[in-house]
């Protein structure tokens, strides 16, 4: 998904990256940017994207916003498990941060 992107960007570009993942009904949301409004370049927005019909469990718990922070110094906060599954079970991907 987005976290090896993620963790490229902030290394190469020495700022840090936050994604938000937001659990809204049947759907995953994600936005990518350097801070909370800002996109990867000055002045354009975050990147914004959806997955229909999945949700996901962070270290085993349903959350319904989740903002990950990848440093420039290669640290990832918070650090845990992720999973995301399809909804109608085609899919399921767990990810370890």
């Amino acid at each position: 998904m987005y976290f090896d992107f993620c963790k490229a960007m902030s290394f190469s570009n020495q700022a840090d990256i936050y994604l938000i993942i937001s659990q809204k009904e049947q759907d995953v949301y994600c936005e990518i940017g350097t801070d909370e409004k800002v996109g990867f370049f000055e002045n354009t927005n975050k990147t914004k994207d959806c997955f229909k019909n999945m949700f996901f469990l962070f270290n085993g718990k349903k959350v319904k916003d989740l903002e990950i922070i990848f440093s420039s110094t290669g640290k990832i906060v918070p650090g845990g498990e992720i999973k995301f599954f399809d909804k109608k079970n085609k899919f399921k991907q767990n990810k370890t941060i």
